[in-house]
This record gives structure tokens, C-alpha cells and sequence, in this order.
């Protein structure tokens, strides 16, 4: 039981760093993105 709990927790892990940095790079990807519209409206106006 023991060592069950923690495989489960080591496969969360696991997961987790896989995951992660596609969600980080996805953030980082719309808020460069963001930004960019921002300069060109504010280029615009």
C-alpha cells in the first residue's frame, strides 16, 4: 500500500514536468503574443 501510494505520486510527478512546460511555454507563447498586439494597436492609435 505503501509503495503504491508512492509510485502513484511519483507517476503525478511525472506528469507534472512533462505537462508543465507545455503549459509554460504555451503561457509565454500568448503573453509575447499579447504584448505584441498591444504595441501594434498602440503603433496604430
Amino acid at each position: 500500500r505503501c509503495l503504491n501510494s508512492f509510485v502513484n505520486k511519483f507517476d503525478v510527478t511525472l506528469i507534472t514536468l512533462f505537462t508543465l512546460p507545455d503549459i509554460y511555454r504555451e503561457a509565454h507563447i500568448n503573453t509575447a503574443r499579447a504584448i505584441a498586439m498591444g504595441a501594434i494597436i498602440k503603433e496604430l492609435l
